[in-house]
């Protein structure tokens, strides 16, 4: 089968499991090109490396035919553009580039021999895979995570592209649940969940050496869903709680809230304690995360809604052997469950989360046993070949009925 995904950005650093699932279907013979709206930074494709996919950017204007045949095509999409509500649609009214991209990318899909266009995120760019998809004739299906979930309103547009679409997979129980809560009850057979995995290889298990420093480590971009504030006033806490405590904590990542991150650990005085590191590269960060006493993810619901689905991070430290200290926050839960697999604290709660990082440093045998829980559960239901082999069988099984 020969691909098309629809990406608003590839490479990007923070979605380094689409790159992998991309990776697993070129292994079991998809021929996949990639259609990505926007270019990655420098450094940010320097950090992933290289991924060896074809990456079309640049869309060619259409000649005038083709634009005759596509609008025609493309009429009841258009009207999506005036009758939406919220922040989406709002971007597609002022912004109808969109449709001079998909009228682009859709003779170039036609030269490669598409079979089949590929959306991820349920926005923009499944939206432009749809309208290409249309002017092809060709089935369209689309990957829903998190962000695009939470926060955006238009409805419409997510029921159209699920109607239009053969199938959509969504990466947890709460996102598919949250993509039902919107949805026409009758479209909710097209949904499947399918979770990110791992190449298991990559991340042999190994048990934590006794230290006397403990060592935490949390990783994601800098902004407000992922709690690093609670974080950083949980390591105060800590400190106030145990003066003795050799504690140090590296927040790897970068973004948008790095200054104010800074002043924060300026202000709690915790700047022997704590490294902001930037972003690095993958491989660094699983070094860092093997060293680590336990991994934090203090995830929280922002102001704007936006929230984490499931952190890769979660799988890697659990695949690896990290403790895990966690939020109960959207679809953590279904893999860190509270004294099997990891802790889980509300979020927001500084307290809490001192409690739960001191005890497990405080306790390895109980944290050895959820150690071991949590490699069990990714070699069960985030094994990285077993879930695209998933995704792949929805290609192949929706192709039989077409024909």
């Amino acid at each position: 089968m020969k691909l098309a995904v629809v990406l608003a950005r590839f490479p990007r650093l923070s979605e380094t499991f689409i790159l992998r699932e991309l990776e697993g279907l070129r292994e079991l013979g998809c021929e996949v090109t990639v259609y990505s709206l926007s270019a990655p930074t420098p450094s940010e494709a320097e950090l992933v490396g290289n991924h060896g996919f074809e990456v079309v950017r640049r869309a060619a204007w259409p000649t005038v035919p083709v634009a005759a045949r596509s609008l025609s095509a493309l009429r009841n999409l258009l009207d999506l553009f005036v009758s939406g509500e919220g922040a989406i649609s709002m971007e597609r009214l002022s912004d109808l580039r969109h449709v001079a991209t998909a009228l682009g990318w859709a003779p170039d899909m036609a030269r490669r021999g598409i079979d089949w266009v590929h959306g991820h995120f349920a926005y923009v760019p499944s939206m432009v895979g749809l309208m290409c998809a249309r002017i092809l004739d060709r089935p369209f299906s689309f990957e829903a995570h998190a962000w695009d979930l939470w926060c955006t309103r238009d409805d419409a547009l997510v029921a159209e592209l699920l109607e239009e679409a053969r199938f959509a997979a969504v990466c947890t129980d709460y996102g598919r649940d949250y993509l039902l809560a919107r949805t026409p009850p009758a479209l909710a057979g097209k949904t499947h969940r399918i979770y990110h995995g791992l190449e298991l290889a990559k991340y042999p298990y190994a048990d934590r050496e006794p230290s006397e420093r403990l060592e935490v480590v949390a990783v994601g971009r800098l902004v407000e869903k992922k709690g690093f504030t609670t974080l950083l006033r949980a390591c105060r806490k800590l400190l106030d709680d145990e003066p003795t405590l050799d504690l140090h904590c590296s927040l790897i990542g970068e973004g948008p809230l790095r200054p104010e991150l800074e002043r924060l650990v300026a202000s709690l005085v915790l700047s022997q304690q704590v490294t902001l590191t930037g972003a690095l590269p993958h491989a660094e960060v699983i070094e860092r995360l093997r060293g680590a006493s336990l991994c934090v993810v203090p995830s929280v619901v922002a102001q704007d809604g936006d929230r984490d689905g499931l952190p890769n991070v979660i799988l890697e430290a659990g695949a690896l052997g990290v403790p895990l200290v966690a939020t109960a926050v959207a679809a953590i839960p279904e893999f860190v469950q509270d004294r099997a697999t990891g802790r889980l604290v509300p979020q927001g709660d500084p307290a809490a989360l001192a409690e739960a990082i001191l005890e497990t440093w405080q306790q390895p045998q109980a944290a050895a046993m959820r150690a071991q829980a949590a490699r069990r559960l990714v070699e069960e239901q985030f094994d990285l070949s077993a879930n695209v082999r998933q995704l792949a069988a929805l290609f192949v099984d929706n192709s039989r009925r077409q024909s």
